[in-house]
């Protein structure tokens, strides 16, 4: 009934080809979004000196901006799965470019707000979104799929500061809006290269976020928001560390070095996290990689600034705060088959949303008690987090993995007809009638030759 295929043919490796190619484009495009969200901090002091305003105010076109490009992001979830994710990924991308790109010349404070406003929309759209359609094209690989897409924006959100202060700096403040060509162009091209979206499926329900966040879900995105309390408490305290009490100046160079560092080793950590997941099971590689981090972030603040071992310890750092992400996104996903991108939005903007307010209270007991409490009080969410993270993936059952696969590949029917797995630590295989992927997912090539 059933034969095994030790090797692919070639058009499952051009298959294959294709959809790492697919999901490489999404995050060239995550990239070029958050190159411009990135580039928002940079032009603030510009902005601020153009309309005379205050910290206060300076502080209140952040907060707007945050909670419209974070907090919303499960309603923007919810309106993928209703919608279609690939729709809804393009034109965030380009609104959220367009506009974003244009606050660097905006001529009236309220026309900034309109742009913050409405940008940060675009961008809580994108995300989630994009995060699906990334995990839909390379289903077989889903932890690697959804940390590729995320590196793409954590490099852009280091490089989006740097070019936007280039561009100005030699060509004018009046062109900082070339900064969304980038995002826009990969929306275009993106539009042609990913495949459509399936049939939708999701409920019509207004109490899907809240069902969500009682379940599973929930507790994946409490774990999400320790791990990203963590890694705000890094590259908003680390800063304060340096200048407050290490005496660097403000403009210091390794205070750039340092946060640069930090986030490009996080993006390197999710997509080591998506190949070694082939080898540790979810829950022990969440767990396993956010306890070890205690060690380096620890070490950060005992080594002197700017030497070899305090490079060393930041990368590793970023890399083992960062590497659980990933599988908490897969494993939120899988969780709600028929909701997967309001539960991505939860867990991608919600508790980076949360974790930033959390840490108002980390900044307070840093100043009551020392800045190196508030900052070991911050690092130390990991613990909690890997307790968390590794309950809930532990408990995994395959029927939850099968559903959620199904609907990660636009299957069409709610239970696949046939399933194949060596285990479930392995990608279960959907062999849904009409479904030409399905049989190319599991590694050891099984196929069905009879589904009748």
């Amino acid at each position: 009934m059933f034969a095994m295929r030790t090797a692919p043919r070639p058009s499952r490796t051009k298959s294959i080809a294709g959809a790492t190619g697919s999901v490489a484009a999404l995050s060239a495009l995550h990239l070029g979004v958050d190159a411009v969200s990135g580039s928002i901090s940079a032009l603030m002091p510009a902005i601020a000196d153009r309309f005379q305003l205050g910290a206060t105010e300076v502080g209140a076109l952040v907060g707007t901006f945050s909670a419209s490009s974070l907090l919303m992001q499960p309603l923007a979830g919810r309106m993928a799965d209703r919608i279609g994710a690939r729709r809804l990924a393009i034109t965030g991308a380009i609104v959220s470019s367009a506009l974003l790109g244009l606050v660097g010349i905006a001529g009236h404070v309220s026309l900034l707000v309109a742009a913050l406003v409405v940008g940060g929309f675009g961008s809580a759209a994108f995300h989630p979104a994009a995060a699906v359609v990334a995990r839909r094209v390379m289903p077989h690989r889903a932890q690697f799929a959804v940390g590729l897409f995320a590196a793409g924006g954590t490099v852009g959100l280091a490089a989006g500061p740097l070019l936007v202060l280039l561009i100005a700096a030699h060509a004018g403040a009046a062109l900082t809006p070339a900064v969304m060509v980038p995002g826009i162009a990969f929306a275009i091209v993106l539009w042609r290269v990913v495949p459509p979206d399936p049939p939708t499926t999701s409920p019509k329900s207004h109490r899907v976020t809240h069902e969500l966040l009682r379940g599973d879900v929930g507790r994946l995105a409490v774990a999400a928001t320790l791990v990203a309390t963590a890694v705000t408490t890094f590259s908003a305290g680390i800063p304060l560390w340096l200048t407050q009490q290490m005496g660097y100046g403000n403009d210091a160079a390794v205070i750039g070095s340092t946060l640069a560092v930090f986030q490009l080793a996080a993006a390197g950590g999710g997509l080591a996290a998506g190949y070694a997941v082939r080898r540790m099971s979810p829950a022990r590689l969440s767990a396993a990689t956010l306890l070890a981090a205690t060690v380096p972030l620890s070490l950060v603040l005992a080594l002197t600034p700017g030497g070899v071992a305090f490079f060393v310890a930041t990368a590793a750092a970023g890399a083992l705060t960062t590497a659980a992400i990933p599988q908490l996104i897969v494993a939120a996903q899988d969780r709600a088959p028929h909701a997967v991108a309001a539960a991505t939005g939860i867990l991608i903007g919600l508790s980076m949303g949360v974790a930033g307010i959390a840490f108002i209270a980390i900044g307070a007991l840093g100043d009551a008690a020392g800045l190196r409490v508030g900052l070991m009080t911050g690092f130390a969410a990991v613990i909690p987090a890997a307790a968390l993270a590794h309950r809930v993936l532990r408990d995994d059952p395959t029927s939850s993995r099968i559903t959620g696969l199904a609907a990660a590949l636009g299957c069409g029917c709610v239970r696949p007809a046939i399933v194949l797995a060596a285990s479930v630590d392995e990608a279960p295989t959907c062999t849904c009638e009409g479904l030409d992927a399905c049989c190319l997912v599991h590694p050891l090539y099984f196929e069905s030759e009879a589904l009748a």
